[in-house]
């Protein structure tokens, strides 16, 4: 029943709960790393001393997003695969699935 419900949705709203442990960053990193002009400046082969700091606040805020109980849940996999779009919701900032 409940994979009807969620194949037959327009969309489907995953929510992730209040922001937390620098999520804002992390949703806001996620959304600007969705481009994919945008992901080769990571490749670079050497980055200044402030984008480093930068980017490791990036990477624990995305760790901690990844943490949360959300992605441990078994049965919310049905609501991404079959699902024809998926909307993050996280605070008051909403990302599509494919960013996260």
């Amino acid at each position: 029943m409940m994979t009807s419900i969620y194949r037959n949705a327009d969309s489907v709203i995953v929510w992730m709960g209040e922001h937390a442990n620098n999520s804002e960053l992390a949703v806001a990193g996620m959304r600007h790393l969705e481009m994919p002009e945008n992901r080769k400046g990571l490749f670079r082969p050497a980055h200044e001393p402030e984008c480093m700091d930068r980017l490791n606040e990036l990477y624990n805020s995305l760790l901690a997003f990844y943490r949360r109980s959300w992605f441990r849940r078994t049965w919310v996999r049905q609501e991404i695969t079959v699902a024809g779009k998926v909307l993050v919701q996280c605070g008051q900032d909403t990302i599509s699935w494919y960013a996260v």
